[in-house]
């Protein structure tokens, strides 16, 4: 329930649009202002935004006492503090939420979770005391962060951990991240020295089993996805997957387009030319085929995805247009058969990154993570940065 709790905003529907803690925020942030005539009215308001928060928690993490579900709530996600940022981001014209708050939390737990140990990317077992007020768990002995980080790696892949560990110690030059694993080690001498007599590592490792970062490489690739009409002869177990392909196809086409618009802002970036938000950057001109299927694909994730027209819209470019959205994934995206590598970042964008032997995930997790977060301040810069990882 602990890590489940603390990792709530990420394991929400992707691109939900309603967020609970945000609205209990606000509703909060109102009850505060109150005067003796709105004040019963303000409580009612908080009141229901806070029963509807636990019920959608309850139904997922079925604690035993809901007083304890509380307290761990309010331990992560602070009322009173998130009500202030909700209050600060509307202040400066954006659209009021948290996401800078939530990412925080990942970049937080990365430097409490993770290290370099002789080089190696490790599970930080020891006390940190200079930074202790900043943990979630200061007072967690190295066994029980084991038991933690666990339980986190199967909520949330690892690698965004990683990722996040290096912008946080200041990190900016990719070339540092080169041959970086997608998990983390217990970098254990005692293991290392049994190990050395012929004991298999995955027998006694706390992260083995099956790579996720593989696989989801391997079913976000246009190139190998098909979209199949609805109207087909095929079985009904065919169909079901069918359906699961047009959210993993969405899901490679948006993957494609962040690291695009990440690659050109940040050339952008260093010319010291002004950059425009993502939506800006992929409507600028919709006369272009690529425009408008990007155009498309933001129209839904932004916009009312209750609509069915916006979706069958998507699905219908997607069905009857698999050539020419091929065709603009070897153009716009650099996508060259030359290159075979799994992921297709490998094959296109990040070609130049080969040399590294890092994950092209692990890149793009840590490429956004510098985006939304500048040396200047913490704050998203735009509406789109809360989108960037809704896997």
């Amino acid at each position: 329930m602990i890590v489940k709790l603390l990792l709530l905003p990420f394991t929400r529907e992707p691109f939900q649009q309603k967020d609970l803690l945000l609205e209990k925020a606000v509703a909060y942030q109102k009850l505060l202002i109150s005067d003796n005539l709105s004040m019963e009215e303000n409580l009612a308001a908080w009141e229901r935004v806070r029963k509807r928060l636990i019920a959608s928690i309850e139904d997922e993490i079925k604690p035993d006492k809901l007083s304890e579900m509380s307290e761990l709530l309010e331990m992560f996600y602070p009322e009173r503090t998130l009500a202030q940022i909700a209050v600060q981001t509307e202040a400066r014209n954006r659209r009021g939420g948290l996401e800078s708050y939530y990412f925080d939390v990942i970049l937080r737990l990365a430097v409490e979770f993770v290290a370099l140990r002789d080089g190696r990317v490790s599970l930080k077992l020891w006390e940190d005391n200079l930074k202790r007020s900043s943990n979630f768990f200061p007072q967690s002995s190295g066994l029980y962060k084991v038991e933690l980080w666990s339980e986190i790696a199967r909520t949330v892949t690892p690698d965004l951990f990683i990722a996040g560990y290096f912008v946080r110690t200041g990190i900016r030059d990719p070339g540092q991240l080169k041959n970086l694993p997608d998990h983390v080690f217990l970098s254990d001498s005692l293991m290392a020295r049994i190990n050395a007599q012929g004991i298999a590592e995955t027998h006694l490792h706390f992260s083995a089993g099956m790579s996720y970062l593989s696989v989801w490489e391997a079913v976000t690739d246009p190139a190998a996805l098909r979209i199949t009409s609805a109207r087909s002869l095929f079985q009904q177990h065919q169909k079901e997957e069918l359906r699961e392909h047009r959210c993993l196809i969405l899901a490679g086409w948006l993957r494609l387009m962040m690291a695009k618009y990440l690659q050109i802002t940040h050339q952008a970036q260093l010319q010291r030319e002004k950059c425009a938000d993502m939506p800006e950057f992929f409507f600028f001109d919709l006369r272009k085929e690529q425009d408008y299927l990007e155009h498309s694909i933001l129209r839904y994730v932004l916009g009312n995805r209750e609509e069915a027209g916006n979706m069958q819209e998507l699905l219908t470019i997607l069905e009857r247009k698999n050539e020419r959205c091929l065709s603009i994934l070897y153009s716009d995206y650099q996508v060259s058969h030359a290159h075979k590598a799994l992921d297709v970042l490998m094959r296109g964008l990040y070609a130049s990154y080969a040399y590294l032997g890092t994950s092209p995930e692990l890149l793009l997790l840590f490429f956004a993570l510098h985006h939304i977060q500048p040396s200047s301040q913490k704050q998203l810069k735009n509406r789109w940065d809360s989108m960037l990882f809704g896997e």
